[in-house]
């Protein structure tokens, strides 16, 4: 990674890089901006962080498309949160002024993707009083870390991460080139260490990525070990949720993800809400009252998405620990504390709007009623008067609610009362599809989905959720165009894909979640000429991505990047972009193909015997109801 340099067209003005507006003055830390933090947590103490800007006002449209080329890409809402922490890993921040949209903030993709996977902030500690106005000459970024979780921060120390930990320390503080405190450099001093703190920026930037990535693994020992709820048995990796193995609840699934449509009715404050999800499933969501109503339309236009989804999983995983499916109309009765500390909220399992956040959710799975294309479980006998007339693979069929709660009474002020506990149990062709005579499910390690953050890898929880179910039921071997893969996971609908402004950059995103899921044992993806291309520019240009693909692609570019690092940048960043256009286009490329990973190898032999043993099972007509002849008209 470099750092920002014109290429061919350039901001009106700017500084802090190579070819921007000289400053009049070189400031002591230059490239650097120093500052501090105060945090209530510790009261005593100061923070002090860093981070390297440079700012470019009057960007034209050619200046960013430029950006966009080379990888940079501005913040949105999502990942505002996410610049704090890349600023402390020194990577760079670009501070642009757009004609057409005002000041926003850029940052490389990869130094992006990587602060949402370690969101650590490195820091250097004082005493509150100490270098009241100086920055500390000695300081050292990196030498602890903050991490926030649940409504508190997370200190650490550098000395807990050893030998390790030290001497990237120690590279660190070499890069950084601070002045003794007794130093009193003169312009020409500033501008020649300014100069060298530049040449020693990547390998600085290197080291603090490892360090944040070691502190983020320091924290999730340190908090693996605590409890994380008393009314649920605690969550291990070996723990694993059943999921319906069926088109309604995908369809289900998918309405937690950006590509859902909603209705031009969905205006309306009351009455039916209607949704329409990626594999053709409608979503009907109506309430009870109007208090629900008002409830349903918030959640519908301004919360649904897939922190949803987790708490879903959360809902199905607690419902079979309490019931174990034995009879489907035994409740599962649980507090919406128990429910959040399980979602690892930490203290904020005791916030009220958390809780009000989540029993949002549940009143959406429980008001949401299905229409779906099912294909037909095995052949069976038909009931007593049936008709005999041959049907389609596919039905068109309704189903009730995923769950069934008792119904929400309105508060004083006409919202819905939060209750403390929740009594739910399973609407009845989801209980069949989980518990029945002819089970289609699959498992899924809780933990691992759960892990998966709702905003900053939204990638990695909707592909799971449609890569794993694809995968069981195709044996084991899926198929599917790229396009294909992000319409039906959800992440973007077809309109987006085709027009979007970031349509590149999402399909960036959606690689580099598929190699996250490869890393993680859920999948296998065989050799893709596109997708290898793009992985392989990525590579020659940025080798920090290293750690962010699988081993066997890995495995498969190498060669070729040794190649591809000798062409000119412009060249690389060229067929990086024809890459990515031809994926989006299904008809220029195979599919690409899936295997599943060992996560999934023992679900699909479990499925495969289900299948198998519901095969060479004969039906049993109710007792009740003698066979009868079969009559001509039965069988036009």
């Amino acid at each position: 990674m470099k750092l920002y340099k014109p290429v061919r067209h350039k901001a009106a003005s700017g500084r802090g890089y190579e070819g921007g507006d000289a400053p009049h003055a070189t400031p002591l830390a230059s490239p650097y901006e120093p500052g501090y933090l105060s945090i209530k947590q510790f009261p005593d103490k100061r923070f002090w962080i860093i981070g390297i800007f440079a700012t470019l006002r009057g960007a034209s449209e050619e200046v960013i498309e430029e950006l966009r080329t080379d990888g940079w890409e501005p913040w949105s809402e999502q990942t505002k949160a996410v610049f704090s922490f890349l600023e402390t890993h020194f990577a760079q921040t670009l501070i642009v002024e757009e004609y057409d949209y005002g000041f926003r903030y850029w940052a490389r993709t990869p130094a992006l993707l990587f602060a949402q996977r370690y969101p650590v902030l490195l820091t250097h500690q004082t005493d509150e009083k100490e270098y009241a106005h100086l920055v500390p000459p000695d300081m050292v970024v990196g030498s602890a870390a903050l991490i926030f979780e649940g409504d508190s921060y997370f200190l650490y120390t550098i000395e807990q991460l050893g030998e390790q930990g030290q001497d990237l320390s120690v590279q660190i503080k070499a890069g950084m080139l601070l002045f003794p405190d007794d130093a009193d450099p003169s312009e020409h001093d500033r501008r020649r260490q300014e100069a060298a703190r530049r040449e020693a920026w990547e390998p600085t930037q290197q080291a603090a990525q490892h360090l944040a990535k070691l502190y983020w693994e320091l924290h999730q020992q340190r908090t693996k070990s605590s409890p994380r709820t008393h009314g649920l048995p605690a969550l291990t990796s070996a723990h694993r949720t059943r999921l319906p193995l069926t088109n309604s609840f995908r369809g289900l699934a998918q309405s937690f993800g950006p590509a859902v449509q909603h209705s031009i009715w969905n205006q309306q404050l009351e009455g039916t809400l209607e949704l329409l999800t990626p594999n053709g499933t409608l979503l009907r969501v109506v309430g009870t009252n109007t208090a629900e109503n008002v409830a349903l339309h918030r959640y519908v236009t301004q919360m649904l998405g897939p922190e949803g989804l987790k708490h879903l999983i959360i809902l199905l995983d607690a419902y079979y620990l309490q019931t174990k499916g034995t009879d489907r109309k035994a409740d599962a009765r649980v507090s919406l504390r128990q429910l959040l500390i399980r979602l690892g909220a930490g203290s904020k399992a005791d916030d009220r709007e958390e809780q009000r956040k989540f029993m949002h959710s549940i009143l959406y799975l429980a008001s949401t009623y299905i229409t779906s294309d099912e294909r037909q479980p095995p052949e069976t006998r038909p009931q007593p008067l049936a008709r005999q007339r041959r049907r389609r693979k596919t039905d068109r069929k309704d189903y009730s609610p995923l769950l069934i709660i008792e119904r929400l009474k309105p508060s004083p002020d006409g919202s819905i009362q939060i209750p403390d506990e929740v009594e739910y149990h399973l609407g009845a062709e989801f209980f069949e599809a989980l518990f029945g005579p002819q089970q289609q499910f699959f498992s899924l390690p809780t933990a691992l989905l759960l892990r998966y953050h709702a905003v900053r890898e939204q990638q990695e929880l909707l592909l799971a959720f449609y890569l794993s179910n694809a995968l069981i039921t195709s044996g084991g071997r899926f198929s599917a165009s790229f396009l294909t893969l992000v319409l039906q996971s959800a992440l973007q609908s077809q309109d987006e894909v085709a027009r979007g402004h970031d349509r590149l950059r999402d399909a960036r995103r959606v690689l580099f979640a598929l190699e996250h899921l490869e890393q993680q044992d859920l999948i296998r993806r065989e050799s893709h000429i596109a997708i290898d291309t793009a992985l392989t520019m990525e590579l020659a240009t940025k080798k920090e991505i290293q750690e962010m693909l699988a081993p066997a692609t890995l495995q498969r570019i190498q060669l070729e990047v040794t190649y591809q690092q000798q062409l000119p940048p412009e060249k690389i960043r060229a067929s990086r972009r024809i890459a990515l256009q031809q994926l989006l286009d299904e008809h220029t490329h195979p599919p690409v193909t899936f295997l599943a990973g060992p996560v999934l190898v023992d679900q699909i032999q479990h499925h495969q015997q289900r299948l198998h043993e519901q095969k060479n099972t004969p039906a049993q007509l109710p007792p009740s109801t003698p066979p009868r002849k079969r009559r001509k008209k039965d069988v036009l």
